[in-house]
């Protein structure tokens, strides 16, 4: 499996020069050319952050770094160079912080790093057994959330270094959850726990609720028992906002903090395998989703606020 990624493309290479001589591209042409995601605007509109990442064939794997640039496209350049590479970046709400994730030193798992935009060097900011992902700030920047599977049981632990951990297909997972870093006190809070999983989330724009897809498990063969939660921003006072056997992506909570739209792969009733549409939910607990645009033709494939809540902004799939 190690030179998997090498020599596939080798013989792919060789496979698509085709008999009239001309050559077409290869998948290894194809793993050459650099990519470029997680585009990231300032808060002030100035500058972007994003993941610039390229095909390392020693190491025989993708690197991600991160760059900057100005909004304009001017003066792009490179700000982190571990070995491991990173990811994940965002701005804090003042835009005098950049958070990523990596695997850096003597990190078992992925860590919430953290630099100045001025400009040094990123310091650790979460000591996690876990591996954390999905990372957000809160309004007021005082916090950066994140989810993060649980960590072992002591018989668990004892069981995987005897080599003794056989386990039932899908059974091999840890029940993962909403966590919060405290970033002026440098300290980890658990927002979410119990038998289940957060599978995503959204916080709302004064930083006071947090909408959950709440699910059985964390496995994606389980995604359509998630259902849809709201909370307080510290985890207290969960309600549930939906209950059907349809698996709803995109939360997204309105700006003034009364309504959720989500995207679901269903119908107005609810019935399964239907083009994805958009559904809106009150936040009250008591009123069942409704179906919305239902003569619209196309697939919704995503959907966000506008800032003062009046508009919906979708990404819609349109075909050929």
């Amino acid at each position: 499996m190690k030179n998997l990624l090498v020599c596939i493309p080798l013989f792919l290479h060789l496979f698509t020069k085709a008999q009239d001589g001309k050559r077409y591209m290869s998948v290894l042409d194809f793993l050459n050319i650099p990519g470029v995601s997680s585009p990231r605007l300032s808060p002030d509109g100035s500058e972007l952050l994003y993941v610039f990442s390229e095909s390392d064939w020693g190491a025989n794997k993708q690197v991600n770094h991160l760059w900057r640039v100005e909004a304009n496209g001017n003066d792009a350049r490179q700000i982190t160079f571990g070995k491991g590479g990173e990811r994940n970046p965002n701005w804090s709400p003042d835009g005098r912080w950049i958070s990523f994730l990596a695997k850096r030193d003597d990190d078992q798992v992925n860590q919430i790093y953290l630099m100045r935009a001025d400009g040094g060097e990123g310091r650790r900011a979460t000591q996690h057994k876990t591996g954390v992902s999905a990372l957000q700030w809160s309004a007021d920047g005082k916090y950066i959330y994140f989810l993060a599977n649980d960590t072992l049981s002591a018989a668990e632990e004892k069981a995987k270094k005897l080599k003794d951990d056989v386990f039932a297909l899908d059974e091999n997972y840890q029940q993962r959850h909403l966590w919060r870093l405290n970033i002026e006190e440098e300290r980890e809070e658990q927002i979410t726990r119990g038998d289940y999983s957060i599978v995503g989330y959204d916080l709302s724009s004064n930083g006071r609720q947090i909408v959950v897809h709440r699910s059985v498990n964390p496995l994606f063969d389980f995604y359509w028992k998630s259902e849809i939660w709201i909370m307080d921003a510290n985890g207290n006072n969960g309600r549930q906002l939906t209950d059907n056997e349809i698996g709803e992506s995109g939360a997204r909570l309105s700006p003034d903090g009364q309504q959720v739209l989500f995207v679901a792969f269903a119908n107005e009733d609810f019935d399964f395998y239907y083009n994805d549409k958009l559904f809106i939910v009150p936040t009250d607990g008591r009123t069942p989703a409704k179906a919305q645009l239902l003569d619209w033709p196309y697939e919704i494939t995503s959907a966000e606020w506008s800032a003062d809540g009046n508009s919906i902004f979708l990404r819609v799939n349109m075909g050929s």
